[in-house]
């Protein structure tokens, strides 16, 4: 933190006199309370330059070339214990002494690693994080179940028979009123026919809203088949009875794209055909120019990027409001839009509320720079960088599947396509690195951009503090029956069932059991949850600025044999000695190279996730297994020992340290260079 501490005192010239209290990190002061005298000017008419101007000068040089006070810069406070004649003009030369004179303030490290700003940073403009692309979809969970979905047909006295007549009347139901809804506001309604996929669905939303001027509410309403899960009655041929089934079908669906207030342009897609499942898309950053908008700041927007923004910082706190937004409220006020039918529908059921989770959510860090010639630069490197170190040699490795070190033979069973990760995009390249389902990218758009962006598709890899999970629901008592005595009018009476305590009170419409006490919180899965949004986000965020300390290797000044030469010698750690490696052999360049690979940067790598590409062959016995868990242990304590990883605490996770991520980058590169080419800069 920098303190600016003004006294006032009777001078010559009327000046203030200034002294300045650096205060560092680690806990030193440096105190200029000498010469820095006489800066500022009272408003009485011109005065000479004081004498002291150079020497403040050149302490200025002093500051900016220190890098610890670069970053330690932002805050700044200043106090005035007299103040002197003319107080308003005296702080405005001390806010434009302080903005002309102290360097620029760093990028925020919340979404900007330090190693990345260190060597990049004074080409960056500014930096924007936050959501995307986001895709909800809301489900009546207990129609999925055929016991929960024959009770609804019962309270509705349908029979099984009758249950395609019902099915095919209700979806005319939600068909007519969309058709309906597009007409009382005179919106198009357009069917798809043929193929839902090769029709533009967002190009004829945005060609619609330019062309009648929409700027807030329906833009229009399309209909199209397309595949969907759903609830329907089949016979079971063993038991000669019909039964809910549930299958994978084609039925029709209704989009209904909006201009809403809060979320820009997004839209509803209504599934007709049980159980009725809801999926609502917008983006993230067409939230936030609605909430620039509201707040009056100024931006330039090009498709889901801005490539200018009068306030970064304010920017940012609204991107960062969008974390603490109340979803379930906003998405049921899409759905009573879109789906005006469902309470009809579902009125035996009249407590069954749709459950919000979030299918897929891209969360992306971009940043803006200043010269799009410099971006173009780095950005070449920094796809080579990605190609040559953050994948395997194999498209197969790189994606997760067991492809042997040696034969690189792809398993015949595997069916499924395998490509290639760089593409190429209106907007700029894309190169992509994917683990599973879920994956991280980066790409140039429209050549002043640098984005990074996590897609979440399944976040169960990830961990949130929460509570436990919902413990074994509340048995209640079986009812007792007294004998039967005779009355008068000659039949048995019985007697009320047992009692029981208020915990084990069942609700008649509730989809939840009761629970005995309060579970605990710990660690548990993330879950689709749209609750667990704001640890999405956090996450994603955290694997972004991974990736960014990835890429800050690409560019080194260090040679390779004063940065490797620690790896080389033995250290002492915590009473042990661990000897020095040996990175250009074969098994540790091997090592060093599958600990490095792309996927890792995300959610870090385990023990068993080593042995899976260190010993590619299955095990034949328990001791086998044992014996390779021990030996990828000894090198994780190697490893961790030089500090070229370090572990994720309360997890058995690993990812790659700063200095790790900068040397392995330095030794792959080394091994992989052309020897022409060394022999040519050797000479």
């Amino acid at each position: 933190m920098i303190r600016v501490i003004c006294r006032a005192g009777k001078i010559p010239n009327h000046w203030a006199r200034l002294s300045l209290l650096v205060k560092l990190n680690a806990g030193q002061c440096i105190h200029f309370a000498p010469a820095l005298t006489c800066i500022f000017r009272r408003a009485a008419g011109p005065q000479p330059k004081p004498d002291c101007f150079q020497q403040f000068f050149h302490i200025r040089l002093f500051l900016v070339r220190r890098p610890v006070l670069v970053a330690a810069l932002p805050v700044i406070e200043f106090s005035c214990v007299q103040e002197p004649v003319g107080v308003r003009q005296w702080k405005r030369g001390l806010r434009l002494a302080i903005s002309r004179y102290m360097p620029t303030p760093a990028l925020p490290e919340s979404h900007v690693p330090a190693v990345f700003s260190h060597k990049f940073g004074s080409l960056v403009k500014c930096v924007l994080g936050g959501y995307d692309r986001l895709r909800f979809r809301g489900t009546l969970r207990p129609l999925f179940s055929p016991k929960w979905m024959r009770g609804l047909l019962c309270s509705a006295k349908i029979l099984l028979k009758d249950f395609a007549q019902h099915a095919q009347k209700v979806s005319q139901q939600i068909g007519d009123r969309a058709r309906q809804t597009a007409a009382d506001q005179s919106r198009p309604y357009h069917y798809v026919r043929g193929s839902s996929s090769d029709f533009d669905k967002e190009a004829w939303a945005e060609r619609i809203a330019q062309q009648d001027g929409i700027q807030d509410g329906l833009i229009g309403v399309l209909g199209a088949v397309e595949p969907c899960s759903a609830m329907t009655v089949r016979a079971n041929h063993q038991t000669q009875r019909l039964e809910p089934v549930h299958e994978y079908r084609k039925c029709l669906h209704f989009y209904h794209y909006f201009e809403d207030a809060t979320f820009g342009r997004c839209h509803v897609r209504v599934q007709s055909w049980y159980p009725f499942t809801v999926d609502i898309c917008l983006n993230g950053r067409a939230m936030l120019a609605r909430q620039m908008d509201e707040h009056k700041l100024a931006y330039l927007k090009a498709d889901n990027c801005f490539l200018q923004l009068a306030d970064p910082q304010a920017a940012q706190k609204l991107a960062d409001e969008q974390l603490r937004l109340d979803w379930p409220a906003h998405l049921n006020r899409l759905l009573k839009l879109a789906h005006l039918v469902h309470r009809q529908v579902l009125l035996p059921l009249y407590h069954l509320e749709y459950y919000w989770t979030s299918n897929q959510s891209e969360y992306a860090t971009d940043l803006v720079f200043k010269d799009p010639e410099q971006l173009a630069k780095l950005y070449r490197a920094f796809v080579h960088h990605g190609i040559m170190t953050f994948h395997t040699p194999r498209v197969m490795r790189f994606l997760g599947h067991q492809v042997p070190l040696k034969s690189g033979k792809v398993n015949g069973r595997f069916k499924g396509p395998a490509r290639s990760d760089r593409i190429e995009r209106h907007e700029g390249t894309c190169l992509r690195h994917g683990v599973g389902i879920n994956g991280i990218k980066i790409y140039d758009k429209f050549a002043q951009v640098l984005r990074v962006e996590t897609t979440l598709n399944a976040p169960e890899v990830f961990k949130v503090y929460r509570k436990a999970p919902a413990s074994a629901p509340v048995k209640l008592p079986p009812r007792t029956k007294k004998p039967s005595s005779p009355t008068h009018s000659g039949t048995a009476s019985t007697s009320k069932p047992s009692s029981v305590g208020p915990q084990a009170v069942i609700r008649t419409n509730s989809c939840v059991a009761p629970q005995t006490d309060q579970p605990p919180r710990r660690w548990q899965r993330l879950r689709r949850s749209v609750t667990d949004m704001p640890r999405r986000a956090e996450v994603s965020r955290a694997a972004n600025g991974r990736y960014l300390e990835a890429l800050a290797s690409t560019r080194g000044i260090e040679p390779l044999g004063p940065a490797v030469r620690k790896l080389c010698q033995p250290v002492h750690k915590n009473g042990y000695r661990f000897r020095g490696l040996n990175p250009l052999s074969q098994p540790e360049a091997t090592l060093l190279e599958i600990v490095s690979r792309g996927e890792w940067t995300i959610n870090g790598f385990r023990n068993a996730d080593l042995r899976k590409h260190l010993y590619p062959l299955a095990t034949r016995s328990k001791e086998q297994a044992h014996r390779r868990s021990a030996a990828v242990s000894r090198k994780l304590r190697l490893l961790r020992a030089h500090g070229l990883i370090r572990k994720v605490p309360g997890s058995h996770r690993y990812l790659l340290s700063t200095e790790g991520r900068k040397l392995i980058t330095l030794l792959l590169a080394a091994r992989k260079a052309d020897v022409q080419q060394l022999s040519a800069f050797a000479a």
